[in-house]
């Protein structure tokens, strides 16, 4: 989902449900992508989640194979301590996806629960 979505889908979700916040945001990143195409929004995410936003978001990377493990975990170590640093700190979760059914729903009910 581009930027100009997301913030199409903001308008939407805030003028049609005014008192509701959403429970949490997944930004999802290809690994085998060799760099990040655009940062988390901030402040979209805080519109969305309200004041403590960055705890209800789960940077989750995607497309993990069997081959190139090994680039791909430089890849997220990359992320973890640069692009994604500042998020952590605040509190988002970082995750790495699988593409199994029980990780879906780890990484989700993870966000659902948090406080």
């Amino acid at each position: 989902m581009s930027l100009l979505a997301i913030l199409e889908l903001t308008k939407v979700m805030t003028s049609s449900y005014p008192k509701t916040n959403v429970t949490g945001i997944l930004c999802l990143h290809r690994i085998e992508d060799n760099r990040l195409t655009y940062p988390p929004p901030t402040k979209l995410l805080k519109k969305l989640c309200g004041d403590n936003a960055i705890k209800h978001v789960a940077l989750v990377t995607t497309h993990w194979g069997k081959t190139k493990v090994a680039t791909y975990e430089t890849r997220e170590k990359e992320l973890k301590e640069k692009a994604w640093a500042s998020f952590s700190k605040q509190g988002a979760k970082t995750e790495r996806f699988d593409n199994t059914t029980g990780k879906a729903w780890e990484i989700v009910e993870g966000l659902l629960y948090t406080p």
